[in-house]
């Protein structure tokens, strides 16, 4: 039995009871090991603790598999107790596995929960990734409204644990997207407006125009009709040289009516010019009043960037923030400066209220951590309580379980030297050490049909 490897699982067994450690001392190997295994806590939220915890679990797996190559052994050198060693290696690896799964339970969770954690929380990340994604017709107005839904977003009050900073990226990208998508939304706005307002200057320029070919035509046929009119005049004038005064005082009266006629419609046509000029200057002024309004809008919305509907949060804040640390994309023209110091100004006081509001947030996370802490202090003690009454409880079974196998393996060796002692009491020439031969023989079941009463 020598060259059976000793272990560091199987050192405490002297390889003198290797043969009989089946038979005998199975239960207070387990026993010891058990005692180890259940006095032994591991710390799963610590790299150091779950290696020990594979450790253990290991040591346990290595007994097993030694008691196996034992048991492997003393069937090569004992043919005849084949099968009362199967059964007790079958009892072995149960029990051995029993520790095993016992210790690893705790690191199993674990890994479990871990895995579902980030799981999680990745899939969140993925969502808010896909916040910034609109439609291309949308208008700025909709794309507002986005903004306002995200911003009460239960994913904002989420706790990230270490994703926390990959989600602001995912969320600051998604929103910086959707303020250049409202900025450009605002900008097609404009330029659509800006369109209607040439589209309708060129309505006019067109019906100025159809008004100044009428006037021409008219005083085209005025003319014609004067040239007629002379024509007609002289002839009559070469006809009826001889009529009477009465005729040519008419003939004079008509041709001083018609060229009345005629400089009164002169005079229309000149004060329709000058109606159409001052209209046009009028529109001139009014699209020149518009594009100043136009920017000192824009201003405006500039220098309102600070005020919030609500009480907002630092990312509504800093959203802001970044919207005006952008280039402008409007052309501020000749109120550039002005645009510029409105977006300083602006830019101070979203400073000022950032620092604000995140002091208070802070403030708030502050507590509400000092709160899950306790919390967690508390389910800690009373884990610790309930660990430590389970363990008292283990701990009294298995000493009253080597309590009774340590009577019952004194009771069976107090039969065995009885009945060693009447076997070289009633026997002649049979020494000490036959005897407890004899003894263990019958004890093993090895001698047929002969048994001891224990």
């Amino acid at each position: 039995m020598n060259d059976i490897p000793q272990t560091t699982a199987l050192a405490v067994i002297p390889a003198s009871q290797l043969p009989t450690i089946l038979a005998a001392d199975t239960d207070d190997i387990l026993g010891k090991l058990a005692a180890e295994i259940n006095g032994f806590h591991g710390d799963v939220t610590t790299e150091k603790g779950r290696k020990e915890i594979a450790s253990k679990a290991y040591k346990v797996a290595t007994a097993k598999e030694d008691l196996k190559r034992v048991a492997s052994k003393l069937k090569e050198d004992h043919q005849q107790t084949i099968k009362s060693i199967n059964a007790e290696v079958a009892v072995v690896e149960e029990r051995m596995n029993a520790l095993r799964d016992q210790v690893r339970a705790p690191l199993d969770e674990f890994q479990g929960r871990e895995k579902a954690r980030i799981a999680a929380h990745e899939a969140a990340v993925a969502e808010i990734g896909g916040w910034g994604a609109v439609d291309p017709a949308w208008t700025s107005e909709q794309i507002a409204s986005r903004i306002a839904e995200l911003n009460e977003h239960p994913h904002r009050d989420r706790d990230w644990q270490e994703f926390r900073e990959k989600a602001q990226d995912a969320a600051r990208a998604s929103f910086n997207a959707l303020k250049m998508a409202q900025m450009e939304a605002a900008e097609r706005e404009a330029v659509a407006v800006e369109a209607a307002r040439i589209a309708a200057e060129e309505a006019e320029q067109r019906r100025i125009a159809r008004e100044q070919a009428q006037r021409e035509r008219d005083e085209r046929i005025a003319a014609e009709a004067a040239q007629r009119a002379k024509e007609e005049a002289e002839r009559i004038a070469a006809e009826r040289a001889a009529e009477a005064e009465r005729v040519a005082q008419a003939e004079r009266e008509a041709a001083a009516r018609r060229e009345q006629e005629q400089r009164e419609a002169r005079e229309r046509a000149e004060q329709e010019k000058a109606e159409a000029v001052e209209r046009a200057r009028q529109a001139e002024a009014q699209r020149e009043v518009e594009r100043v309004e136009r920017h000192r809008s824009a201003i405006r919305t500039i220098e309102a960037q600070d005020k919030f509907s609500g009480s907002p949060k630092t990312a509504d804040i800093q959203a802001r923030i970044d919207g005006l640390n952008q280039p402008f994309r409007w052309d501020f023209q000749e109120f550039s400066d002005e645009a510029e110091r409105a977006r300083s100004v602006a830019l101070e006081r979203l400073a000022a209220k950032h620092a604000s509001v995140k002091a208070t947030e802070d403030a708030a996370a502050d507590a509400e951590r000092v709160a899950r802490e306790q919390k967690a202090e508390q389910d800690r003690l009373a884990a610790v309580e309930a660990e430590r009454q389970r363990r008292a409880a283990a701990d009294a079974a298995i000493r009253a379980e080597a309590d009774r196998r340590a009577a019952n393996i004194a009771h069976r060796r107090k039969i065995n030297r009885e009945a060693v002692a009447a076997i070289v009491r009633e026997t002649d020439g049979v020494t000490e050490e036959q005897a407890i031969a004899l003894v263990t023989a019958i004890a093993k079941g090895t001698v047929l049909h002969i048994s001891i009463a224990y």
